[in-house]
C-alpha cells in the first residue's frame, strides 16, 4: 500500500507540467494568430490609404469639382473608406498591444 501511495504525488506533479506544456503551446499559437492578424491589419491600412489618396486626387480634379453629383458620391464613399480606416487602426493598435504582452 505504501508504494501505490509514494506513487501518486508524483503523477499529480506530472500533470501541472503536462498543464505548463498545453498552456504554453496555447499562448505560441495564440500569439502566432495575433501577429498574423497585426501584419494583415497592416496591409488593409495601407489599402485603404492608397485608396483615401486615390479618392483625393480624383476629388480634387476639374471635371468632379463642378460635378456635385459625381462629387456627393465620391465624398460618400471618402467618409466610407475613412471610417473603415478608423476601425482597422484601433484594431491595429488593440494587437499591438497584445503583442508586446506576450514578450
Amino acid at each position: 500500500m505504501e508504494k501505490f501511495k509514494e506513487s501518486k504525488p508524483e503523477a499529480v506533479k506530472s500533470k501541472p507540467a503536462a498543464n505548463d506544456y498545453k498552456e504554453k503551446k496555447r499562448m505560441e499559437a495564440e500569439k502566432r494568430k495575433t501577429v498574423s492578424r497585426y501584419h494583415k491589419v497592416e496591409e488593409w491600412i495601407s489599402e485603404k490609404e492608397h485608396a483615401i489618396d486615390a479618392l483625393n486626387q480624383t476629388l480634387a480634379t476639374p471635371e468632379v469639382a463642378t460635378d456635385y453629383v459625381k462629387a456627393g458620391a465620391l465624398t460618400a464613399e471618402l467618409e466610407t473608406l475613412e471610417q473603415e480606416l478608423e476601425a482597422l487602426l484601433e484594431e491595429w493598435e488593440t494587437l499591438h498591444m497584445r503583442i508586446e504582452e506576450f514578450e
